[in-house]
């Protein structure tokens, strides 16, 4: 404990420190809360410190929020020191006329470490108990010192913007369950922590607690230098303090703040460029055109590419250097990879280029290719079966038919969307044996309206359809000549003029796959 400290410089210590903890409230916007709060109170000095100077702020004048209630997460490790701890916090609310709240939680490290487990737990209980106590604000009593520690961890780890802005004075309070359990409806919904010492230094606080005479419990797992943060409060900021003084960890708070507001600008740069380039579609995200994205500053791209792999990968995705590789991956993809290549990533997901745009979703079955094919029947319906597509071909004169509508394919059909789905050819032209298939090596078209003939393959890059999706493409051909692409173009030379006679209506839909478990209507 410290030792004890004359009465007129503990009255100004109390008086100065109140002060910056009413001030760390404002900016936190703890002034505006209305209804009771909760803190979360260890025993330790910090929790104590935070504790005694809102009760000292709330019962005075002004608009604070209406009560205050204690809350200490018991986790159930260390045997006895823990129950020691939980009783002297008990005893010391009761002392002090203060709502206590004693959550005794179960930790499941699952791989994560039992720092994070404990975390986690302490996140869940605080959760569970706003719900429960109708608190919309905890209040925790993380100080300057931890600030400064948090940054040059985060540092040391290789952290980018997001890690160095260190501990914001404010934020939403989110937590995995423990042990596979879901808070409640009411739990956990618009709760926000807030921490009004980052602005105070642990000796600030200590002297706060001298000139009260205020006692607190030492957790002795803070002596253990096997956890990163024990180790740069005893051995790393005491050497930073005794050589670059007192003030260098006030200024490596500082520049949190500063790279916080960094972060949030690059942030919200990023959730513009979402609106501009990202769709979502069924379980895939469509990130186009890339030529624009490409344009963007490197920062903006990443904290754009973290949101999308997020999205994609779902709650698994992880911390943000669990994505780190990916998202490099992903952004040389989007900027050199060729139009049809892709990249693996976790939980068979997979980022694929199709031309200027980037599909992020499922990674796609492989389809076996359809290489039969099937004589066009002219008038009457030609079922491939292999490509599961369907051409329905009639006869009209020249007079008596109108422009041809664009027919939508089938929903759930393996095959173009939004395409062209008929076509209007001269009958007479159209040569004897004609057939429906797929694409082979050799095939050449000569697309309506272009000068002359060239390969379907350059046709196809042109128009930009992605590799994958090529060998799926019906066509209407006779020998090595296409006279139709189904969803994309007739050919110039069997295409329907006027005044030419009886023309050919052919209509094209892609059956779709039949329904799994689909009932029996005879039940």
């Amino acid at each position: 404990m410290p030792g004890d400290i004359p009465a007129k410089r503990s009255s100004e210590t109390v008086r100065r420190f109140e002060a910056k903890v009413r001030k760390g409230c404002r900016r936190c916007g703890l002034e505006a809360w209305r209804g009771p709060i909760l803190v979360g109170f260890s025993g330790g000095a910090d929790s104590t410190a935070l504790l005694i100077s809102l009760k000292s702020i709330f019962s005075g004048r002004g608009r604070w929020p209406s009560s205050l209630i204690a809350v200490h997460v018991h986790h159930g490790i260390r045997p006895g020191a823990a129950d020691r701890d939980a009783a002297h916090a008990q005893s010391f609310c009761a002392a002090q006329d203060i709502p206590f709240r004693l959550v005794s939680v179960s930790l499941d490290a699952g791989g994560r470490g039992l720092e994070e487990a404990a975390r986690n737990a302490r996140r869940a209980a605080f959760l569970k108990t706003a719900g429960e106590e109708g608190a919309r604000a905890v209040v925790l009593a993380h100080t300057l010192d931890d600030q400064a520690e948090t940054v040059l961890m985060r540092l040391f780890e290789g952290a980018g913007p997001k890690g160095l802005a260190g501990i914001r004075p404010s934020a939403p309070l989110t937590a995995e369950p423990p042990l596979g359990v879901e808070p409640g409806a009411s739990e956990g919904q618009g709760v926000t922590v807030v921490r009004p010492f980052l602005e105070i230094s642990k000796d600030e606080l200590l002297a706060y607690l001298g000139a009260l005479g205020a006692e607190w419990v030492e957790d002795e797992t803070n002596a253990d230098e096997s956890r990163l943060r024990n180790l740069m409060r005893r051995r790393i900021l005491p050497v930073i303090r005794e050589n670059l003084g007192e003030n260098t960890l006030r200024r490596i708070a500082g520049s949190s703040d500063h790279v916080a507001v960094a972060a949030e600008a690059v942030g919200e740069a990023a959730e513009n460029a979402r609106k501009v380039f990202l769709t979502e579609e069924r379980e895939t995200i469509r990130i186009s055109p890339l030529s624009g994205l490409a344009l963007l500053p490197r920062g903006v791209r990443s904290a754009f590419w973290e949101g999308a792999l997020r999205g994609a990968l779902g709650a698994g995705s992880g911390k943000r250097r669990a994505l780190e590789h990916h998202i490099e991956g992903i952004d040389r993809l989007a900027l050199e990879g060729g139009p049809s290549a892709s990249l693996s990533l976790p939980g068979d997901t997979e980022a694929r280029r199709e031309y200027d745009a980037l599909i992020l979703g499922p990674v796609q079955e492989v389809r076996s290719i359809s290489r039969g094919e099937v004589a066009l029947a002219v008038p009457g319906r030609t079922l491939h079966p292999g490509m599961k597509v369907e051409i329905v071909a009639g006869v009209a004169s020249e007079a008596s038919v109108a422009p041809v509508a664009k027919v939508a394919p089938v929903a759930g059909a393996a095959g173009p969307e939004k395409a062209d789905m008929a076509a209007l050819l001269d009958l007479a032209r159209l040569p004897q044996g004609a057939v429906l298939r797929s694409r082979r090596e050799g095939d050449c078209f000569h697309p309506e309206g272009a000068p002359g003939e060239r390969k379907l393959k350059e046709f196809f890059i042109d128009r930009k359809v992605p590799l994958r999706e090529r060998d799926f493409i019906p066509l209407i051909a006779s020998g090595k000549e296409v006279i139709w692409a189904v969803g994309h173009a007739v050919s110039e030379k069997y295409r329907a003029r006027a005044g030419r006679g009886e023309n050919l209506i052919l209509k094209a839909r892609f059956i779709p796959e039949p329904a799994e478990n689909t009932p029996d209507t005879n039940e």
